[in-house]
């Protein structure tokens, strides 16, 4: 059997990200993994297992927050499909892009300096994110 928790949590104050950030480290604790960003899942043995998770989950949710979780069996589990649109290669530079598309032909060594010291930095290959 699994859970798979879904919630919406808001993130608008530095409290608020705070309470998410207990969450999501309290759901971590309690042996669940992240399939997507609010997405959570954790394999339970039994039925009387997934209930005592449910209660836990219940105990830690943030005031303003929503959690739904749902319980599937594992057939349902591994029924899953999972869609991905085309990911950028793991080589992918956007400060290249960024070089090529502008000409810099025209501009002296110190509009060169300053525009690269306030080029917003480079987007990370999809396999380097991390949230935290």
């Amino acid at each position: 059997m699994w859970l798979v928790l879904m919630f919406d949590l808001p993130v608008d104050t530095k409290e608020a990200r705070i309470e998410y950030r207990k969450f999501v480290k309290a759901l971590e604790l309690d042996g669940f993994d992240r399939m997507q960003y609010s997405v959570f899942v954790r394999f339970c043995a039994s039925e009387e297992n997934a209930t005592v998770h449910q209660k836990r989950i219940a105990r830690i949710i943030p005031p303003d927050g929503e959690v739904r979780v749902v319980q599937i069996t594992d057939k349902q589990f591994e029924r899953i499909k999972v869609y991905c649109g085309t990911l950028r290669p793991t080589n992918y530079d956007p400060q290249t892009e960024i070089e090529e598309t502008e000409d810099e032909t025209d501009l002296t060594e110190e509009e060169k300096r300053r525009k690269k010291k306030y080029m917003r930095k480079p987007l990370r290959p999809p396999d380097q994110i991390s949230f935290f």
